[in-house]
């Protein structure tokens, strides 16, 4: 369980670190539309785990009926859409917390 739960703050760590990067070259490129792109970015991990999904169905599974089919598919449908939620979400209040605290130390005078 302590594995578990630092798997889970790597990922959301690394996400965030992750996301803020690309953040701050959308900013240095004069690109204010930063908002999706920190979402996207580490959200498209989820592509990844839908795609290894599919692959070990085919390779290590012996399942072929009709509804078991039907429920593993679904299910990990919703485990990369909640993948992408999680990771994106980091990913976007990281984003949102750097450009803050960026833009907040800026002084007008």
């Amino acid at each position: 369980q302590v594995t578990t739960r630092m798997t889970m703050i790597i990922l959301v760590v690394t996400c965030a670190e992750l996301s803020i990067v690309v953040c701050y070259f959308q900013l240095c490129s004069a690109n204010h539309r930063w908002w999706w792109t920190s979402v996207t970015t580490p959200g498209a991990s989820s592509i990844y785990v839908l795609l290894f999904s599919m692959w070990y169905y085919f390779r290590e599974t012996d399942i072929s009926d009709g509804v078991p089919t039907f429920i593993y598919v679904t299910y990990m449908l919703l485990l990369s859409v909640i993948f992408f939620l999680i990771t994106g979400t980091s990913g976007y209040l990281a984003s949102l917390w750097f450009v803050k605290k960026i833009f907040g130390s800026i002084k007008v005078d």
